[in-house]
């Protein structure tokens, strides 16, 4: 491959790992903290902080509540992102 080719590559399979959404429940939410947890499909928890629900008003879920959202890599680990609850 030439290295243009390699950057497109790169960028479509950035694209498609971005766009992946997934629906889990929410493990635990505490507004006084800022953050919470989702239990993702696999069992596994993901970290939810404030800034990521995207909704108007007092930013906060219930407990088992579904929510919709993306999974950002961080340097301290995964993070739910562009959280909608459903």
């Amino acid at each position: 491959m030439i290295p243009g080719e390699v950057a497109e590559v790169e960028l479509a399979a950035q694209q498609q790992q971005q766009a992946a959404r997934e629906v889990g429940k929410v493990k635990w939410f505490r507004p006084d903290l800022a953050y919470g947890f989702i239990t993702r499909p696999n069992g596994h928890n993901i970290f939810l902080h404030f800034a990521a629900l995207e909704m108007d008003g007092y930013k906060t879920v219930e407990r088992d509540r579904s929510v919709e959202y993306e999974i950002e890599e961080s340097p301290t680990g995964a993070r739910a992102i562009k959280v909608v609850p459903l």
